[in-house]
């Protein structure tokens, strides 16, 4: 490379190092250099997509069309049995769809050589013509004890052998559903879905969810789609929460408002106590513990989208907690959490000036 850049050029010490390495030619690493000057320091706007152009338009085909049946397969599932006998012809368009689905990744397997076009068509198709056949399972099961278990078991079945034919992150995606619907329908024959009520619904279901996400999370962390098993289920999380404490302000301000007033001994009448204040404490006590999870994944992994958690279980549970809580001095709530995050960016803001201890030696000039 001839030209010098300046010192702590990121993009000039990362070409530097291939040619080093001998991964590059000098000549190589400058036209890369150049190109990348050329563009105001930024690389070209598509430059970094991993879908090469030649494939695109099979991979938008594959994504409308796999769409469209699978919300075709969701209409057969909500509308077959609206009056409670089969409806053969809203059950059989879901048949079909299903089929059409899982045809297609079977064509991508045994017709397709090109690897690109083969994941392409195997991918999508194969994980939501898994769900279709849960669901028209489902549907013809009905209300069977074991229907949600066989639904469950064979999602998951079938998502496992489209992984095993192929590594696509979608089969993943896909396998979270089956083992959340197995999740669920054990917890309702150990527990009972319909006994999460009363003072303690807060608490239960957010142990659910806590220990479902911990659980995929760390199941999925053996497997190369480490980060986007963890990225969904946080997100499912994070979710949950948010509307389990919305639901919470909307049960508590109903439940006090037919509860009356009680009597305090003075004969004064006061309001009587929120019955969900220590459902929400839990629900916080939980989005703690995924935040720091979500933490340490990101020092592992150093992908961003722990971070996107992060701030949106923190910015969505701790205002809402203020509402569910019923507290009367919000102003203090808001004066704590700026508090302790003006301490956070001031060590950030140390730790770069060199104010505080950065663990990081002084740049050197890399060698040419």
């Amino acid at each position: 490379m001839t030209q010098m850049p300046q010192q702590h050029d990121p993009t000039y010490q990362a070409l530097n190092q291939l040619v080093a390495a001998g991964q590059l030619s000098p000549d190589q690493a400058q036209a890369a250099l150049d190109a990348t000057r050329a563009g105001g320091g930024r690389a070209p706007f598509f430059a970094n997509s991993l879908v090469p152009v030649w494939l695109r338009p099979d991979v938008l085909l594959v994504v409308f069309g796999t769409a469209l049946l699978s919300a075709a397969v969701a209409v057969s599932t909500v509308w077959t049995r609206e009056d409670g006998d089969i409806d053969w012809s809203n059950y059989l368009v879901g048949i079909g769809a299903t089929v059409v689905l899982l045809a297609g990744a079977a064509a991508g397997w045994f017709l397709v050589q090109d690897p690109a076009r083969k994941a392409n068509l195997m991918s999508w198709p194969g994980a939501l013509g898994a769900i279709g056949v849960g669901q028209m399972i489902g549907v013809g099961l009905d209300d069977n004890d074991f229907a949600v278990y066989g639904v469950g078991a064979v999602i998951v079945a079938l998502c496992a052998g489209g992984y095993y034919l192929i590594r696509q992150p979608a089969f993943v995606v896909a396998a979270i559903v089956g083992i959340f619907l197995l999740y669920v329908q054990v917890f309702d024959d150990t527990y009972g879905v319909d006994d999460i009520d009363g003072d303690n619904f807060g608490i239960a279901l957010g142990l659910v969810v806590l220990v479902f996400t911990l659980m995929i999370t760390v199941a999925g962390w053996f497997l190369p789609t480490r980060d986007l098993t963890a990225l969904i289920v946080g997100a499912f999380a994070v979710g949950a929460y948010a509307v389990t404490l919305v639901a919470l302000v909307a049960i508590a301000a109903v439940s006090m408002a037919f509860s009356g007033f009680d009597e305090m001994d003075g004969g004064e009448p006061k309001q009587p106590d929120n019955p969900y204040t220590n459902d929400v404490w839990f629900l916080l006590v939980f989005g703690a513990i995924l935040t720091l999870v979500w933490a340490a994944a990101w020092w592992l992994r150093g992908h961003d989208g722990y971070r996107v958690l992060i701030l949106a279980m923190l910015t969505s549970i701790l205002p809402a907690a203020t509402f569910a809580l019923a507290v009367e001095h919000p102003t203090w709530w808001g004066v704590v959490l700026a508090a302790l995050g003006a301490i956070g960016l001031a060590l950030a803001v140390g730790r770069a000036l060199g104010m505080l201890p950065n663990n990081r030696q002084a740049p050197t000039r890399p060698p040419v």
